[in-house]
């Protein structure tokens, strides 16, 4: 089940973050695309503009009054233009030749849909990204293959549960588990970063990571406690920094890591 979810990230997260930068850059071409109108004439010399922009006079070379020339480069077929920076009336200064004609050119403003149609895209390559990322990690590796269940010869099984749940159960610890749990409980705080939040005889709550982190900062949640004579472990990775059995594979190292340098005193202690 893992290993399908893995595919389904790698598709997911691909088809997202293509996706995601074709709409940005469709979004960034039209945010820069070139609108021309045709200028309304209120009689044979005058006209009226209603917005700023670029008066672009083709086929003849007829000055505007009051309006400065300009050159854009982005604007073609212009035998001259001029910058108008309001809207109001304005007037040749002399009548338009029949063969001419005057256009109102602006570059197209963003609006709030082209804006959340741009946000979109962003979120999309993100969300892309995580997935690929999540994927990465969840691959199988060529040092080590990753399975879905560890036994340790010390004395402990860990095994998946979910894809953000694993178990390791380590059997038979001794008479006195209080006094594991709490010698555990230290171990994992000083060698592996984890946290106290709680402690008890039967039971500890550790935590350790960062809500964004990502490889050995991202967040969990480790819940000892007694089952019978045994102790168990039960690790929670954050939904969405979850790498299922690459998730495993690392906590039971760190439970065998646990396991020889606590088990075997408190085994020790129980015989004296």
């Amino acid at each position: 089940m893992i290993r399908v979810w893995s595919r389904r990230a790698l598709i997911t997260g691909l088809a997202l973050l293509v996706a995601g930068f074709l709409i940005i850059i469709h979004a960034t071409m039209t945010h820069d695309a070139l609108e021309c109108i045709n200028v309304n004439f209120i009689n044979s010399s005058c006209f009226t503009v209603s917005k700023p922009g670029i008066i672009c006079v083709r086929n003849a070379k007829v000055p505007v009054l009051g309006l400065r020339e300009v050159n854009v480069s982005a604007i073609n077929g212009c035998t001259v233009q001029y910058s108008v920076n309001k809207a109001g009336t304005y007037c040749l200064s002399s009548a338009l030749p029949t063969e001419a004609e005057l256009t109102l050119c602006r570059f197209r403003e963003p609006g709030l849909s082209e804006l959340l149609y741009w946000f979109l895209g962003a979120v999309m390559v993100l969300v892309g990204g995580g997935l690929l990322y999540r994927y990465a990690t969840s691959m199988e590796t060529v040092e080590a293959e990753l399975l879905e269940e560890y036994i340790i010869n010390e004395g402990a099984v860990c095994r998946s549960l979910s894809l953000t749940r694993h178990e390791c159960r380590v059997r038979q610890v001794s008479s006195c588990t209080a006094d594991f749990i709490r010698e555990a409980s230290e171990f994992m705080c000083s060698k592996f970063g984890y946290r106290q939040r709680e402690l008890a005889e039967t039971y500890a709550i550790l935590t350790r990571g960062k809500v964004f982190g990502l490889g050995d900062k991202k967040p969990v949640s480790l819940l000892m406690y007694v089952d019978n004579n045994d102790v168990v472990l039960e690790f929670r990775v954050a939904p969405l920094q979850a790498s299922g059995l690459y998730d495993l594979k690392r906590f039971a190292e760190e439970v065998k890591a646990l396991l020889r340098n606590v088990f075997r005193s408190s085994k020790k202690g129980s015989r004296d």
